[in-house]
């Protein structure tokens, strides 16, 4: 889902933003397997940059399909994603930002101005690290399931939003930490898709997100 009018000047209120980092540190690997992953990160992915238009293709569609699963999961209606308005943004995308390498997206409340508005009016961005995407799916060999893991990253992405939108402006969460929140977006999610029938969803889940166990 997009802004229908065109944004003429932006303020990414960093306050409110999340970012899903893939680094291995992130994921409790020990020295041996961090060290691994970052020989075999140097030797053969420099090709590994951003989507390709097929990709993009993965992007669009594992949207629709994020949206229907946390809709399902909140009880949103299918219009109900109207109320929460949101850009979708790759890198080579206009008004990407730069994102670390070890993160894969990031999810922000944002300010627009628009000559069609006669107030600034705040909407949310979901930007992607193509990248770093990439990098993760091939390090854990999920270049055949990508689609799967777009899946996986838009439907943590989106809980975010939903929290942010209608949670976080309670008083009573307002100084919520950030890796406390991280954590319950991840078991949210995690919950979400476990039942779900996308190929190699299993696995996608062991790796990035904490158990609930």
């Amino acid at each position: 889902m997009t802004i229908p009018e065109v944004s003429v000047a932006m303020n990414v209120d960093n306050e409110e933003s999340f970012l899903l980092a893939a680094s291995p540190e992130a994921r409790g690997l020990g020295r041996r397997e961090r060290d691994r992953e970052r020989r075999d990160r140097a030797s053969g992915e420099a090709a590994l940059e951003v989507f390709t238009s097929e990709q993009r293709g993965l992007v669009d569609r594992a949207a629709g399909e994020a949206e229907k699963e946390v809709g399902r999961y909140y009880c949103i209606p299918p219009r109900g994603w109207q109320h929460l308005p949101y850009d979708l943004l790759t890198q080579e995308d206009q008004g990407a930002r730069p994102l670390p390498d070890p993160v894969l997206a990031e999810t922000a409340r944002v300010q627009g101005l628009s000559p069609a508005r006669k107030r600034p009016y705040d909407f949310f961005r979901i930007q992607l690290n193509d990248r770093s995407i990439l990098h993760a799916a091939s390090r854990e060999r999920l270049n055949g399931e990508l689609h799967s893991f777009l899946v996986y990253i838009l439907t943590h992405e989106m809980v975010h939003l939903v929290r942010l939108c209608a949670i976080l402006r309670r008083e009573d969460e307002s100084g919520l930490a950030r890796d406390v929140e991280e954590a319950r977006v991840q078991r949210i999610a995690r919950q979400i898709l476990a039942g779900a029938r996308y190929p190699a969803i299993g696995p996608i889940l062991a790796a990035f997100t904490l158990s609930t166990r």
